[in-house]
């Protein structure tokens, strides 16, 4: 049972004690409806914010006591900005993790291929990872889910076993479809925000600014400014002594199932 599972029983009973007690007092039961908002806009919290672990237990730092930060990659595969951040990560022999978008991997075979065979770690982002995917019930995530892992199976031979839930959110349905998988959900504890704006500086200070070990590092290889991100930030964490490092070691956890 997750905490929300949890919370929503523990809030059915306020409910009815409230109900009982407007009824005994002859107050309106309208005053239930401020609770149920409220509760709402709680759980709407924790929905987007998958680091409260509300709806599903998601990893998003490395274990305790481990060495090294982990960088991770979203929304590829990218037939232009894709290369290029494999190119700067075999400069620096770092080794990183992308969380691939199936239909881009489907589109984009040969550059799921480079990645897989350089090395970096290849995680599931969803099938679409669609505007609304969010609204998905049970059955529109588990196909999803399962379409993007036999695409990225089908070109590596090997079937992902993390996967970052689109846009970081997680809902009710989508603990439900990956209950019974062998999937682990990876989130991150350093976002790098690079999608909201294009100014390096400030995107690799805020990368930066609370980077320590154990840290699991958000970044995406669709943008113009990706691979200049990823250059100052490899500068900033080499003066700061931090090293890259897979993010299956820092977890400690088989990236796939075999």
């Amino acid at each position: 049972m997750n905490r929300y599972q949890k919370e929503r029983m523990l809030f059915v009973a306020f409910l009815a004690l409230l109900c009982i007690a407007l009824d005994q007092f002859g107050y309106s039961y309208f005053w239930i409806i401020i609770p149920i908002v409220l509760f709402t806009m709680y759980v709407a919290y924790n929905a987007f914010h998958l680091e409260e672990q509300f709806f599903l237990k998601s990893i998003i730092q490395g274990k305790k006591g481990k060495k090294g930060i982990a960088i991770t990659f979203d929304d590829g595969p990218n037939a232009k900005i894709t290369p290029q951040i494999l190119a700067v990560l075999e400069k620096h022999n770092i080794k990183a993790s992308f969380f691939c978008i199936g239909k881009n991997a489907e589109e984009s075979p040969k550059i799921l291929k480079s990645i897989y065979g350089a090395g970096h770690t290849i995680g599931s982002h969803s099938y679409s990872h669609a505007k609304w995917i969010d609204f998905n019930n049970k059955k529109k995530w588990r196909i999803e889910i399962d379409k993007s892992q036999d695409i990225i199976e089908s070109i590596i031979g090997k079937r992902p076993r993390f996967f970052r839930p689109p846009y970081g959110v997680t809902t009710p349905d989508l603990a439900k479809a990956i209950t019974g998988t062998n999937l682990l959900s990876i989130g991150w504890n350093i976002r790098s925000l690079d999608t909201m704006d294009n100014n390096v500086l400030e995107i690799v200070e805020r990368s930066t600014r609370n980077l320590q070990n154990g840290c699991i590092v958000l970044f995406h290889d669709n943008l113009e400014w990706s691979c200049e991100v990823l250059e100052e930030f490899l500068v900033r964490t080499n003066k700061m002594g931090l090293e890259i490092v897979p993010i299956s070691d820092l977890i400690d956890e088989n990236a796939y199932e075999n």
